[in-house]
């Protein structure tokens, strides 16, 4: 079972520090797209630059206005949490989180790229590609979340000190 604490929580709009389930695995047998998708990868970082702010930057191999979500939380304390959305431009996206007030510790980055997303919708020719659940999408770093859904998932961490 492949399991991210957070990621794809934060994307289905439940609590964080729930895996994918029982049912989860790596999303390799996605069905063929009619206009042959390419695959999707993903990659994040993060750091905390000399103002305290938290610096997500990352990479997805997803065409412009793509949009990508991310969350940043503290691994101790789950309800520490900021997220939002980044889009995507020559296959990168940029987040920035004012973390000067979070206790020290680690903190763990999240960044998602999928086709359904609670209150936010991809463009158009961003579903077209993928299909409405993402159904299309296939790539290193895609999961099958049940049904037809799926979704592209990074993660990463910084220490605070």
């Amino acid at each position: 079972m492949i399991r991210f604490p957070g990621a794809l929580a934060l994307m289905m709009g439940v609590a964080a520090g729930v895996g994918l389930g029982p049912g989860a695995r790596a999303a390799e047998n996605a069905p063929k797209a009619p206009n042959n998708a390419p695959p999707v990868s993903i990659s994040v970082n993060a750091h905390i630059d000399d103002a305290g702010k938290l610096q997500i930057n990352g990479e997805a191999s997803v065409p412009d206005g793509a949009l990508v979500a991310w969350a940043a939380y503290r691994v101790k304390q789950s309800l520490t949490r900021m997220k939002g959305y980044a889009t995507v431009e020559d296959h990168k996206f940029h987040a920035m989180v004012d973390i000067r007030r979070w206790a020290r510790g680690k903190i763990a980055v999240d960044a998602n790229f999928q086709i359904m997303m609670p209150g936010h919708k991809q463009p158009d020719h961003i579903v077209e590609l993928y299909g409405k659940q993402g159904e299309f999408m296939t790539g290193p770093h895609v999961v099958h979340g049940g049904g037809l859904f799926r979704a592209a998932i990074a993660t990463t961490s910084v220490v605070k000190n």
